[in-house]
């Protein structure tokens, strides 16, 4: 979201109809949706995981966006939640994304970080997965942005769910 912009209620809903039609995003997305106020999105402040759906918990990621003087974003982990976790079979929680995956995937899924922080609407991507030593999983992944200000994102709460095959 640029500065000085607020949130509004099309700005803000589920961003394509397969997250609308999943469940685990529906939920996370509208426990979100109801920490925006008055146009503000939520910072990390008003996000509780004891508040969240439960069965939730291992498929949540926490990103700091962090802006080089540049203005190049980096994204670290914060939270990594198990079910992520065990994709790699590791916990990256401190490191830096970039770090952790291959350059040329790392540009496409940096580049949807790039545009939650900066438009500071909700992202979602589906892809197949790479898991070591196991065939490619298909995964969603909904991205939702957090602004301790209330308007510029400074985090990104998100959630990677298992999807039926495609054909």
């Amino acid at each position: 979201m640029t500065a000085g912009s607020l949130a509004t209620p099309d700005s803000l809903a589920l961003p394509d109809a397969a997250a609308q039609a999943h469940s685990g995003f529906v939920r996370l997305h509208a426990y979100w949706l109801a920490r925006v106020s008055d146009g503000r999105l939520p910072g990390r402040a008003q996000i509780d995981p004891l508040e969240m759906p439960r069965d939730l918990l291992p498929h949540i990621v926490l990103f700091e966006v962090v802006t080089a003087a540049d203005g190049a974003r980096r994204y670290r982990f914060r939270l990594m939640g198990s079910a992520i976790a065990a994709i790699p079979g590791r916990d990256d929680t401190g490191r830096f994304y970039d770090e952790t995956i291959a350059p040329d995937l790392y540009r496409s899924r940096g580049a949807g970080l790039d545009a939650i922080v900066a438009s500071g609407r909700p992202g979602y991507a589906a892809s197949a997965h790479a898991a070591p030593d196991r065939e490619h999983i298909h995964v969603g992944r909904l991205g939702l942005p957090l602004a301790s200000d209330g308007r510029n994102v400074d985090m990104i709460l998100g959630i990677l769910l298992p999807l039926p095959r495609p054909d």
